[in-house]
């Protein structure tokens, strides 16, 4: 009798399918009303400051606080949906948003080691109002969060593998 074993086991199995569930829902409702807002004053700052961003970030710097990263990306954006298309252009914060559940699970594994705690970190950042409002803005702060998550994820990922790292962190 010959028996055809799975490569992956059905707990391994559910544990992605509900990843994506919540990574559905994340998405969903994150472009769920973004054409309905208009833009706000903020918003009309970062399309200028975009719009007339040049390689002189020295100068850049002298009327802007935040790193220039999210200004050439939304540069292109603009290049690519133009600038009367509200969906296209608020969609910029989309990405790092759904990245950033993604990069939440990675973190509260690595943190935890447990498969569960993984999964409530995604969903509690998929569902979170504050996270949620920040990925339908014009502004940089996915973009940031998304990094900071990284850095997170990162940061205990190594720590899983030096532990004594961990004490070093602790002081600093």
């Amino acid at each position: 009798v010959q028996t055809c074993a799975l490569p992956i086991s059905v707990k391994a199995l559910a544990t992605y399918f509900t990843f994506g569930l919540i990574l559905t829902l994340g998405f969903y409702l994150r472009i769920a009303g973004l054409e309905k807002y208009y833009f706000w004053g903020d918003d009309a700052m970062n399309l200028i400051n975009a719009k007339n961003l040049s390689w002189n970030l020295v100068e850049f710097a002298k009327f802007e606080p935040h790193p220039p990263l999210y200004y050439f990306l939304l540069k292109i954006y603009m290049k690519l949906f133009g600038v009367e298309n509200r969906l296209g252009l608020r969609s910029i914060g989309l990405i790092p948003g759904i990245l950033t559940i993604f990069l939440g699970y990675f973190a509260a594994i690595n943190i935890s080691k447990n498969r569960a705690v993984g999964l409530l970190g995604a969903f509690l950042i998929a569902t979170s109002p504050p996270m949620i409002e920040k990925s339908q803005e014009l502004r940089c702060y996915s973009l940031e969060l998304m990094f900071l998550f990284a850095l997170v994820g990162l940061v205990s990922a190594e720590i899983n593998v030096n532990p004594k790292l961990k004490w070093l962190l602790m002081l600093a």
